[in-house]
């Protein structure tokens, strides 16, 4: 559409220069669109992804804890009921002390906090700290 009240052939008419403008901009929103639809396809791949993952670590975990339980029942003390409470306390201190040193370290004493937080959670216990087994540790700790 050229203008017909110039001599200027190159010189498009008002209505011609509009349509010309919106058929721009309507190509630039057809690719601001599709490159929204791009980054909402990659996020949603990196979300499922990431889903994938977590169910993983979930299932691994659960494994883990279910491993755990195992060792835990393997290693409670088999202690007569006919035994004294010294060797009781006897066969209990040599399960805690896993590395066989004689000694419960912190690091056991945490180990056993946390399984048996593990084993027997109860609502409202809170999880395992260093601060509280520090703190047991100065209550019970002779040396």
């Amino acid at each position: 559409m050229w203008c017909n009240n110039c001599s200027n052939e190159g010189h498009k008419s008002p209505i011609a220069q509009q349509l010309e403008a919106m058929i721009l901009e309507k190509e630039c929103a057809e690719d601001a669109l599709h490159s929204a639809q791009i980054e909402w396809q990659a996020s949603l791949a990196q979300s499922e992804a990431t889903q994938s993952q977590l169910a993983c670590e979930r299932d691994e975990l659960e494994a883990e804890i279910e491993r755990l339980k195992s060792v835990a029942r393997k290693k409670s003390p088999e202690v007569s009921k006919g035994a004294s409470r010294r060797q009781q306390l006897q066969s209990l201190f040599q399960e805690m002390d896993f590395d066989n040193s004689g000694n419960i370290d912190a690091a056991e004493l945490s180990e056993v906090a946390q399984m048996r937080r593990t084993l027997h959670q109860k609502s409202g216990d809170k999880p395992w700290t260093a601060a509280l087994n520090n703190r047991l540790m100065e209550v019970i700790d002779s040396d």
